[in-house]
C-alpha cells in the first residue's frame, strides 16, 4: 500500500514502521484494532501521554542498539506503545469492550455445547478466530476467570444439575459429562466443591 504523512510545520510526530510479518504478534499483545485509524485525544500532560512518550522513547532507543533479542523487544514494545494509544482514544474503549463481550459470548456458547468434548483451549481459540491471549483476556474482563475455568465451571453445573435431578450414578454422571475416569471425576468435584459427589448430593437431597 502506498502512503505517506503529510506534517505541518512546527508538528512533533513519530513514525514508526512495521513489517507486515510482525504485524499479527503484536497485535496478539495490544488493545489497539490495527483494521481501522485511531485518534488520541486528551490534554496533553495528561499521565497517559507521558507514558505513550517513555515507550517511544525506548523503542528508539532499542532500535538504535544491537542487543540481543532486538526484534523481540521492540515487536513488545510496540504493542505496549498501541495500548497506550488505544488507551487515549475513546472509540477505541468502545471497541475494545464490545470485541471482549463478543468473545466472551462465544466462548460461553461453544463451552455449553462442547464442555463434555474435553476440547483443550486452542480449539476454542480456532473456532472463535482469534489468539488465546486475547480469549483469555476477554473471558476474564467479562466472566471473570480464565477459559480453562469458565470449561470447568461448566462441567461442574451439569454434574451438579445431575446429581440434583436425575437418579443416575456417581458413575454414570462422570461419563455423561466427559469423564473417562469417574475417580477422577470425583477428585474434580471434591477439589472445587470440598466433598465427594455421592456425599454433596446426600446432603442437598436432605436440606443441609
Amino acid at each position: 500500500i502506498v502512503h505517506g504523512f503529510s506534517i505541518g510545520p512546527g508538528t512533533d510526530a513519530i513514525v514508526v514502521s512495521v513489517a507486515d510479518g510482525a504485524l499479527a504478534a503484536i497485535a496478539a499483545h495490544s488493545l489497539l484494532p490495527l483494521d481501522r485509524p485511531v485518534f488520541a485525544d486528551g490534554m496533553p500532560q495528561h499521565a497517559a501521554w507521558a507514558r505513550l512518550a517513555a515507550v517511544l522513547e525506548m523503542i528508539a532507543a532499542e532500535y538504535a542498539e544491537a542487543q540481543a533479542g532486538k526484534d523481540r523487544v521492540l515487536q513488545a514494545l510496540i504493542a505496549v506503545a498501541l495500548s497506550h494509544i488505544a488507551r487515549l482514544s475513546p472509540e477505541t474503549k468502545d471497541a475494545t469492550a464490545s470485541s471482549d463481550a463478543s468473545l466472551a459470548l462465544g466462548l460461553r456458547r461453544l463451552a455449553d455445547a462442547h464442555f463434555r468434548d474435553n476440547w483443550p483451549v486452542d480449539r476454542y481459540v480456532e473456532a472463535l478466530a482469534t489468539t488465546p491471549h486475547l480469549l483469555d483476556k476477554a473471558s476474564r474482563a467479562v466472566l471473570g476467570s480464565g477459559v480453562k475455568r469458565v470449561v470447568s465451571e461448566r462441567r461442574l453445573l451439569e454434574a451438579k444439575r445431575l446429581l440434583l435431578f436425575t437418579v443416575r450414578t456417581v458413575e454414570d454422571i462422570a461419563y455423561e459429562i466427559g469423564f473417562d475416569d469417574p475417580a477422577y471425576f470425583s477428585r474434580f468435584f471434591r477439589a472445587r466443591v470440598g466433598e465427594a459427589p455421592a456425599s454433596w448430593r446426600r446432603k442437598q437431597l436432605q436440606g443441609h
